[in-house]
């Protein structure tokens, strides 16, 4: 289920949309589209509509368009929320991640392509790299990775607070 699942994510959840990317979903963000373009394009290609305006949220859900209101500001809390709410996995794999900037496809680089494109020091320190396809941006796994891993951490137990507090009160996730 997870590998279908597609987003859009308005202009006030660029945080969010970098997130998800990071975790291997497509996921188109644009601080310039409308909303009418966006639901048109969450409805053309069968995404979710991520937002935290009340009125696009309400527009899409009357339109037919599978969309979630995002209320917390905390994106731990934010991505604990959508795990519960439609099972993104709350867990980097470097063979699926895209790349936070664009949401192009990542492709392994050998290190001996990258001179003149990263420091040397970086060079010396990493043995596995990836560029994306569509912007050139090179990543490497380093302290970033560990840290967001203990912020996937966080918000794993954030995800069984708020279902432990859902089951407490009979409450359905969705």
């Amino acid at each position: 289920m997870n590998k279908e699942l597609k987003f859009i994510v308005n202009g006030m959840l660029g945080h969010v949309a970098k997130w998800l990317r990071v975790l291997g979903y497509d996921t188109i963000y644009s601080t310039e589209m409308d909303d009418r373009t966006l639901i048109q394009r969450a409805e053309v290609d069968s995404r979710i509509v991520l937002t935290s305006d009340r009125q696009l949220y309400n527009i899409a859900t009357r339109s037919g368009v599978r969309s979630i209101l995002i209320e917390e500001a905390d994106i731990e809390h934010i991505l604990a929320f959508l795990s519960l709410r439609v099972g993104i996995r709350l867990k980097i794999d470097l063979t699926k991640t895209r790349c936070p900037r664009c949401g192009g496809l990542l492709t392994r680089i050998p290190k001996k392509n990258l001179k003149g494109r990263v420091p040397i020091s970086i060079l010396e320190n990493h043995s596995v790299f990836f560029e994306c396809k569509c912007c050139g941006k090179v990543y490497w796994p380093g302290s970033h990775l560990r840290n967001m891993s203990h912020l996937l951490n966080r918000a794993e137990r954030i995800k069984r607070k708020m279902l432990n507090n859902l089951k407490e009160r009979g409450d359905n996730i969705v």
